[in-house]
């Protein structure tokens, strides 16, 4: 009976120990989790940042156009 409850006690013991390993690795990769959302959330914005300067460039480049089509004489369609 005494080896029987010495056997169940460690395997009790390997068992804790890898649930405190599994919740430690579970831990990490909660936190890496985090990071990457931060990151993508960073990298969202900064292709916005990006395609809106690439929108006003298109813009200013169809304005320009224009106005000198105008200034050349030449048909503009609105």
């Amino acid at each position: 009976m005494t080896s029987s409850v010495d056997r169940l006690t460690d395997a009790l013991g390997k068992s804790s120990h890898h649930i405190s390993e599994l919740w430690t690795e579970i831990g990490e990769k909660q936190s890496a989790i985090s990071n990457q959302r931060y990151e993508i959330r960073r990298l969202k914005e900064k292709l916005y940042e990006c395609m809106k300067k690439d929108h006003n460039n298109k813009l200013e480049e169809a304005d320009f156009e224009k106005r000198f089509k105008e200034f050349v004489g030449e048909s503009v369609d609105n």
